[in-house]
């Protein structure tokens, strides 16, 4: 009773070790709930995504070329529906088969994807004719995503 913890070992997992749980088991659903939390607010993220990049491509409609537009929407477009499946494969993981840093990699990656997108939009859609237009998406860019 006189040995302390290693400092390594988190207060929770301490605390759950004085109750008798495995500091493993806590810690696994510290990470399963704030994984929840990520992947519950995803969906209205995906949302405002979609409303914001069709935005886009129809304020630069008359600057930019269509088919750039319109690959820049689709591959967004994937991107967000394949988000949106990860987020129906993590409603539906089995507790006993919940692998936190698997589901971690995957938001990190898809969020990346959609980020690349983004960033993609600064050059693919950065009109070299309208000072109005890449004040606009200068703006979408710095700003927008901010939220």
């Amino acid at each position: 009773m006189n040995a302390q913890a290693p400092a390594s070992q988190s207060r929770a997992a301490r605390h759950a070790g004085s109750l008798g749980e495995a500091p493993s088991a806590v810690q696994g659903d510290v990470a399963r709930t704030s994984l929840a939390m990520l992947y519950n607010q995803l969906p209205q993220g995906l949302a405002v995504t979609l409303v914001n990049s069709s935005l886009v491509v129809w304020i630069l409609r008359d600057a930019v070329d269509h088919a750039t537009l319109t690959l820049w929407l689709s591959l967004l477009i994937c991107i967000c529906a394949a988000r949106y499946a990860l987020v129906l494969s993590f409603r539906n993981e089995p507790p006993s088969e919940f692998d936190s840093e698997r589901w971690h990699s995957y938001f990190a990656y898809a969020a990346l994807a959609g980020a690349t997108m983004w960033g993609a939009a600064g050059v693919a859609l950065f009109p070299e004719q309208s000072t109005e237009h890449q004040a606009f998406i200068g703006f979408v860019l710095a700003v927008g995503k901010r939220f």
